[in-house]
């Protein structure tokens, strides 16, 4: 499955495919740009990603610091297992904000 990052709506990043290393710059990138327009929140939908990494878990982070920069909150809509897995080894399920009514 190929990466893809796309903007939809006014605060909605979706994400599909493989969130390692190569492709991570992408997803903080857009996601930061969201933060830049003002928006109060931007959600990221992560169901379909396929695998993820610590380099993609490390952009996550990276991101939430970004959009709390701009007076905003990163939440998380729908992830996948994987994405639910990885955040979970490494103790960072709780850390970001979920949207309830993605699940």
């Amino acid at each position: 499955m190929a990466f893809e990052v796309r903007i939809e709506g006014d605060a909605r990043v979706v994400v599909s495919g493989e969130l390692d290393m190569a492709t991570s710059p992408e997803l903080t990138s857009a996601i930061e740009a969201l933060a830049k327009t003002g928006e109060p929140r931007v959600l990221v939908d992560l169901s379909d990603v396929s695998f993820i990494d610590s380099t993609g878990i490390s952009a996550l982070v990276l991101a939430m610091a970004k959009v709390e920069v701009h007076g905003a909150v990163l939440v998380l809509g729908r992830v996948s297992r994987q994405v639910d897995t990885a955040l979970s080894m490494v103790g960072l399920e709780s850390e970001f904000v979920r949207d309830v009514s993605s699940s």
